[in-house]
């Protein structure tokens, strides 16, 4: 299996869930991601993301958590 260098990307999740957020994290972690942002509303992942401008963002798209209507800001 090929091994890729992930230390040098940046990530933001925004997620509502607990749960979830800790799930993501855990993966995230095992991937040897660089940074790792995580926030669990719209708003502050909004701040995060104009402040560290992550290389991916991984967010919600459900009526209740519009993560499109986040990135349409952006």
């Amino acid at each position: 299996m090929k091994h890729y260098d992930l230390s040098g990307l940046s990530v933001l999740l925004i997620e509502d869930e607990y749960n979830m957020r800790m799930l993501f994290r855990s993966i995230l972690k095992a991937l040897e991601i660089g940074k790792v942002y995580i926030e669990g509303n719209l708003e502050e992942g909004f701040k995060t993301c104009t402040v560290m401008n992550p290389d991916i963002l991984i967010t919600n798209w459900t009526p209740q958590f519009d993560g499109l209507g986040l990135i349409a800001r952006l």
